[in-house]
């Protein structure tokens, strides 16, 4: 199945919805200018490599756990179904916090606002984990040229972060990161476009978790949803989270398949900010 322009308005159409949470990684490594020098860390070094999350950062994951605890209460949720993350290592990290192992109770929901949510253990397995982590190369940061967008080895991942789930074709070393050219924000934007289209076609959750990178976000709120940004006059910082409904057209064809048309993100908005 995939989006195609070529409609017959007589045929039968329907529509899917899924709502997701679009969230960006907390402060990592490279985002923190030399104390001395004020410098920003070089990203064309070899040590800043798929860099961690600074405590700030861990911090911010914790935060903005809370609000999305909240958001979702408000929509009669306690948690979403599926997230869906960066393989890169600050992304995974902050899944990690900012979408914690469901518990038997959802006493998270009704902690007050200046206290962080209790992160239980996370399982040693991913089909243990609800909600379940899932990695997707297709919301990735813009790549190439810059070593922090360049994610380690299958097996480092696999090893960190034991309850996450790679998908089966996940490649054992990064096949998309190149050092001497990068990706082009046109060709970010067909990726963007490719990961909803996958989304729609895979995905059968009804509420999701997105966690990803400024550029990678700003770059699809700009596209799909232009004005939660006051067409680019406002930033993505970290932590910042968002909801959205990814909204889906499809049409029947002749042999009764349903093929995808088009796809979406309406209701767009800023649900929540760490500090």
């Amino acid at each position: 199945m995939c989006a195609t322009n070529m409609t017959d308005p007589k045929r039968p159409r329907r529509q899917k919805r899924q709502g997701i949470v679009i969230l960006r990684h907390g402060v990592a490594v490279h985002n923190v200018p030399d104390a001395r020098t004020k410098q920003c860390p070089d990203h064309f070094d070899p040590r800043f490599t798929d860099p961690p999350l600074i405590p700030q950062g861990t911090q911010q994951a914790s935060q903005i756990a809370l609000k999305i605890q909240q958001f979702l209460a408000a929509i009669g949720r306690t948690d979403v179904d599926l997230v869906i993350c960066s393989p890169l290592r600050r992304c995974l990290q902050t899944a990690s916090l900012a979408f914690p192992p469901q518990q038997k109770t959802s006493s998270r929901v009704a902690v007050a606002a200046t206290t962080p949510p209790v992160v239980p253990a996370e399982p040693s397995e991913p089909g243990n984990r609800r909600p379940r982590i899932l990695v997707n190369e297709l919301v990735r940061e813009a790549c190439g040229l810059h070593y922090p967008d360049k994610r380690r080895d299958r097996s480092n991942i696999a090893a960190e972060f034991p309850w996450v789930q790679l998908p089966e074709d996940f490649a054992a070393v990064d096949p998309y990161w190149r050092p001497d050219a990068r990706e082009t924000l046109p060709q970010l934007k067909g990726r963007i476009v490719a990961f909803f289209q996958w989304l729609a076609s895979n995905v059968q959750e009804e509420l999701l978790g997105i966690v990803s990178h400024g550029v990678w976000i700003e770059s699809c709120l700009m596209h799909f949803c232009p004005a939660v940004l006051e067409n680019g006059k406002k930033r993505v910082y970290n932590c910042d989270a968002f909801k959205a409904i990814c909204v889906s057209t499809w049409e029947q064809g002749n042999d009764n398949e349903w093929n995808l048309v088009s796809v979406g993100l309406e209701e767009c908005e800023l649900v929540g900010q760490a500090t």
